[in-house]
């Protein structure tokens, strides 16, 4: 879907994340993964929010299966703002109270809501 949306090559898209996720696991911890790819084609920082229906072993640094992916694509150009994106994306889905609303959330409108309210 994000590479469908920038209108991106989803085999480059993949690949730039697997290359990612080859340096260490993107699992944070507590069932959420933030897989993240810096790409020359991306202008601004792009987000996408999955909740799985089944959990994935996604080698988490608490060993924990993964059911939160927020995959974000971030311009190539900054890696300050690629920091600063994945800081406050990480930040967020700390918050117990944001990852029951998006467990829970019945809808693509209430997982946004569980991240924006």
């Amino acid at each position: 879907r994000a590479a469908n949306g920038l209108k991106l090559s989803t085999d480059s898209v993949v690949g730039d994340i697997q290359k990612r996720d080859e340096l260490g696991s993107t699992g944070i911890g507590g069932g959420v993964s933030i897989p993240h790819a810096r790409l020359r084609e991306v202008q601004r920082p792009c987000g996408l929010l999955a909740r799985l229906k089944q959990p994935v072993d996604y080698q988490a640094i608490d060993g924990q299966p993964v059911d939160l992916v927020f995959m974000l694509l971030l311009p190539a150009s900054s890696q300050l703002d690629q920091l600063n994106a994945l800081a406050t994306i990480a930040r967020k889905l700390r918050d117990q109270t944001v990852l029951r609303r998006a467990r829970i959330a019945g809808s693509a409108s209430e997982l946004y809501r569980a991240m924006t309210e």
